[in-house]
């Protein structure tokens, strides 16, 4: 009986290759059935995220198993280096890791550990788990919530997604119905968007030049659009923190401009201003003021810096954690009759 993980992930193939072999739920749901009906696994689950298409299983023929999940697939024959295989110990060592966010891009993150129990729960669903696919699953969701408990792996956000919300937590505590403007249409505006979007943040989508974007965005996260010509200052009135984040060359917000915005004494409020851009869209003087508090990438590239390599100090924790785990559930399911020879041209999974 062999325990086996067969897969490609973002450590060994880059996003057009991964694409490839995604696979939906319907394409995960035929795969793991077939694998038990024409007995080519006695278990299976399939994890399939955006980083990695995985196949874990029991059975008794290496061979067989790897020849009938590469034609599912359609991998082909140049597209086999980009795949790799784990077996048995390996195996159960590889999806703990997976599943407290070692083997992730962003080392540590969280959402893998729910892709993993969906992916499981999923596989249950089809009746396609046994006795040994149960006991793995099941350890690698305990192994992961002990690491993310007794160690720091987790703390501290590494994307600047994340990083920005926590700034804004940070800033105003509370944030349900806060209002948040977003200087700019495109892609960096969409992401953030929808962090505070599921926090209940009310947003006013700023058009520089796209207008009708603005609209589609605030459509999408039932906010608001307003062109930035001429609003400047209504804007910076309503709003307890802007964000830039437009490939504008120049300037959008200066420091003389809010020094007379203040003197006005139209508002007394602190706001905090955010600039995303490249080329910078918010002067750096502007941190110079008093109501004003401002972070650009640099700062933003700090934090997740900082965050990152205490990650990486704590990453030996979690791997000396993981590495007692996995030998000890392995040496309960040993039973001696283990695959202990099969070898072919699958890439080694890079550390």
């Amino acid at each position: 009986m062999n325990i086996l993980c067969f897969g490609i992930s973002h450590k060994t193939a880059d996003l057009s290759i991964r694409e490839r072999y995604a696979l939906t739920t319907s394409k995960k749901k035929e795969l793991i059935l077939e694998l038990i009906e024409f007995s080519i696994a006695k278990e299976a689950v399939v994890l399939s995220t955006c980083n990695r298409t995985e196949i874990y299983a029991i059975s008794y023929d290496v061979e067989n198993f790897i020849d009938f999940v590469s034609k599912k697939l359609k991998i082909i024959e140049e597209a086999i280096r980009y795949f790799y295989l784990f077996k048995d110990e390996q195996t159960i060592k590889h999806l703990f890791r997976v599943s407290c966010g070692l083997e992730s891009q962003i080392l540590g993150e969280n959402e893998i550990l729910h892709q993993v129990k969906e992916a499981y729960f999923f596989a249950k669903e089809c009746n396609a788990t046994g006795y040994y696919l149960n006991t793995i699953f099941q350890k690698a969701i305990r192994v992961a919530k002990k690491v993310k408990t007794q160690t720091n792996i987790s703390k501290g956000n590494i994307s600047f997604g994340s990083i920005t919300l926590s700034l804004i937590e940070k800033f105003l505590n509370n944030l349900e119905n806060k209002i948040v403007a977003i200087i700019g249409t495109g892609n960096v505006a969409e992401l953030v968007s929808r962090y505070f979007f599921d926090k209940k943040m009310k947003i006013l989508f700023v058009s520089n030049k796209h207008y009708d974007k603005a609209v589609q965005l605030a459509k999408k996260f039932n906010g608001y659009a307003i062109r930035l010509e001429n609003n400047l200052e209504n804007i910076v009135i309503k709003s307890d923190v802007v964000i830039t984040a437009t490939s504008s060359p120049h300037v959008i917000i200066k420091k003389d401009f809010l020094e007379k915005f203040f003197q006005k004494n139209i508002v007394r409020k602190e706001i905090l201003f955010i600039d995303l851009s490249v080329p910078r869209n918010i002067e750096p003087e502007v941190d110079e003021i008093d109501n004003v508090l401002l972070y650009d990438l640099d700062k933003i590239k700090q934090i997740i810096d900082n965050n990152y390599n205490n990650r990486i100090l704590e990453k030996e924790k979690a791997e000396a954690m993981i590495e007692i785990e996995a030998e000890n559930l392995y040496n309960k399911l040993n039973s001696g009759s283990l695959y202990k020879n099969f070898s072919t041209k699958l890439c080694t999974l890079p550390t």
